[in-house]
């Protein structure tokens, strides 16, 4: 865990440093948003990310949680329903096992994510539909569930999957002034919420694109390019 005040002095110090642009005062609670915002986008193209910095690509695959065998939830004549993990951020990959009865044969079998407005598509489609000779089904996400397709032809009897761990939020309470911490969606928070990792190194990257988000709002000049900070290894502010 990093203490939330900490990254407040990291993003407050850039800013000083860089473009003096703390003379606007921007508030605690705008800082938390744009920490925030950096998080969610660092984790959304995480595949990318990993790919093309090596400095930081060991330390953001520190978030994934591999081979986790999921708790069934409940079946229906189409699907199998297995709960997603708590802390899930999106799925990496994933595999089930099945078994067809007729033959008494259970194999592994490789699972297709497809959006949910494409189920029935893909339900009616024979290069797409569950198919346990091919060894090969699809999958959509909903409800905090991954739901793995068997249409009656054949019985899911685990679902496993390597994911993304899902980082909470930041709120920084105690340095807002007034003592009164209200979100944009009108929620009250009562206690700091400090960043859920350990690696600092990995925490800086969040404090720069924050920083690049603050300064290309605020700085009606700043020119930085959102890739030269994700893919160059100039990793402290």
């Amino acid at each position: 865990m990093i203490h939330v005040g900490l990254l407040h002095d990291e993003v407050r110090g850039g800013l000083n440093m860089q473009n003096n642009l703390d003379k606007q005062a921007i508030p605690v609670i705008d800082i938390d948003r744009y920490i925030n915002k950096s998080v969610t986008f660092i984790l959304e193209n995480y595949s990318t990310i990993v790919e093309r910095n090596r400095t930081i690509s060991d330390r953001l695959r520190q978030l994934e949680v591999s081979d986790v065998q999921l708790q069934k939830d409940k079946n229906n004549s189409r699907f199998t329903s297995f709960k997603l993990p708590t802390n899930h951020y999106t799925t990496l990959s994933r595999y089930a096992v099945a078994t067809l009865k007729e033959c008494n044969t259970t194999d592994t079998l490789f699972v297709h994510p497809v959006a949910t407005s494409k189920i029935e598509q893909s339900l009616q489609n024979p290069d797409w539909n569950p198919n346990f000779n091919w060894r090969e089904t699809f999958c959509n996400e909903a409800d905090k569930n991954i739901n793995v397709y068997h249409n009656g032809e054949f019985t899911i009897d685990k679902t496993v999957i390597t994911y993304l761990k899902d980082i909470p939020k930041v709120h920084y309470v105690s340095g807002v002034l007034n003592g009164v911490y209200m979100t944009s969606d009108g929620r009250t928070i009562q206690e700091d919420h400090h960043l859920m990792i350990d690696d600092m190194v990995l925490a800086n990257k969040f404090c720069e694109v924050a920083l690049y988000y603050i300064k290309r709002d605020f700085d009606q000049n700043y020119k930085e390019n959102l890739e030269t900070i994700l893919f160059t290894d100039k990793l402290f502010i």
